[in-house]
């Protein structure tokens, strides 16, 4: 049997780790849109921005709909 002590320990570790993947994917989200904008503001091709930032192809046209670059 696993003692409670242990558990609780398990449970703080995982999410702790969650809460750090989380942050990390956010991060890398926000880089993505960085570029993308950057990248939108230079008028490069949709299909371009998409193989670059990894973003999907919503994600991009959004960006250049917010941005007013149809």
């Amino acid at each position: 049997m696993i003692d409670e002590a242990q558990k609780a320990k398990w449970d703080e570790y995982a999410i702790h780790k969650a809460a750090i993947d989380t942050g990390m994917r956010y991060g890398r989200n926000q880089k993505a849109r960085e570029m993308a904008k950057k990248m939108v503001m230079k008028n490069e091709p949709v299909d371009k921005i998409v193989d670059f930032t990894e973003l999907s192809e919503a994600d991009v046209l959004a960006i250049k709909a917010a941005l007013g670059k149809s």
